[in-house]
């Protein structure tokens, strides 16, 4: 099977819509399922990337996730 690159971006939550509850149903119905599938596959390069906000809630909700 040949080679290829994917590259997939998931947009923040924009910034008036900044809440703790927003977070939490991000985290479970996105971020979470979507590092599992990956993990699944260790050939698969992959990276986050968060704004301020959501990075401090993870840091202090999900350590285990960073």
């Amino acid at each position: 099977m040949a080679d290829f690159n994917l590259c997939l971006h998931l947009n923040p939550t924009p910034i008036y819509a900044y809440s703790e509850e927003r977070f939490k149903s991000d985290y479970f119905s996105v971020y979470l399922p979507l590092l599992k599938l990956l993990n699944k596959n260790k050939n698969i390069k992959f990276s986050f990337s968060f704004n301020g906000p959501q990075l401090e809630y993870i840091q202090k909700n999900h350590p285990e996730f960073i």
